[in-house]
């Protein structure tokens, strides 16, 4: 699964929203969170829906800017 990381770090970053914070409201560590939005794990599909709700967004969002860059390609 390809994950826009840009895209959620937008979002948090423009919320004001820490990773301390985000990790607690999505219910995993700060740790896992820093993992993840650093590429090194992936989010489950549960945690990006709960990241998609902290941020009041679509959860398609996370996905759009990879699938048009896959599309370029072709």
């Amino acid at each position: 699964m390809l994950v826009n990381l840009n895209v959620i770090r937008s979002k948090l970053s423009f919320m004001k929203i820490t990773q301390e914070q985000a990790a607690k409201e999505i219910g995993i560590s700060r740790e896992s969170f820093n993992s993840k939005i650093n590429g090194k794990r992936q989010f489950s599909i549960k945690e990006l829906d709960r990241i998609s709700r902290l941020t009041n967004s679509s959860i398609t969002i996370f996905f759009e800017k990879q699938c048009e860059n896959n599309a370029q390609k072709r």
